[in-house]
C-alpha cells in the first residue's frame, strides 16, 4: 500500500510502498477519504514527541469507509476500561501501528 513515511527527525516524509501490517481482529482495514496532519505529526517530524521510532507511519486523524458504513477514526488505542484515565498500553494511532498516512 502507499504511505508517507517519516524516515527522520526535519527529514521530508517519503511517498513509498509498504507493506500490509497484520493486525489482531481488534483492528479494522479504513479506506481512507481523508486524513490530516495536525500538530501532533508537526512535533514529531521537529523531534519534539517523547519515543520516536523510525520509519513511521504518521497520522492519527482521518476518516474514511469501514465494512461498507462511513467512519471516523478513533485514534486512541487500548484506552482501557475506565473512562477517567487512560491504561498503561494507552498509545496514539501513528507510531505505535501505521497511521492515517497510508
Amino acid at each position: 500500500m502507499k504511505a508517507l513515511l517519516f524516515t527522520g527527525v526535519k527529514e521530508p516524509l517519503v511517498y513509498t510502498d509498504v507493506d500490509m501490517p497484520e493486525y489482531d481482529d481488534t483492528f479494522g482495514v479504513v479506506r481512507l477519504k481523508a486524513a490530516a496532519l495536525n500538530r501532533r505529526d508537526y512535533w514529531i517530524t521537529l523531534g519534539l514527541y517523547p519515543n520516536l521510532r523510525f520509519p513511521a507511519v504518521l497520522g492519527s486523524d482521518g476518516c474514511g469507509v469501514y465494512e461498507g458504513e462511513e467512519v471516523v477514526i478513533n485514534p486512541s488505542i487500548h484506552w482501557g476500561g475506565d473512562p477517567r484515565f487512560y491504561s498503561d498500553d494507552y498509545y496514539i494511532l501513528g507510531m505505535e501501528e501505521y497511521g492515517t498516512f497510508a
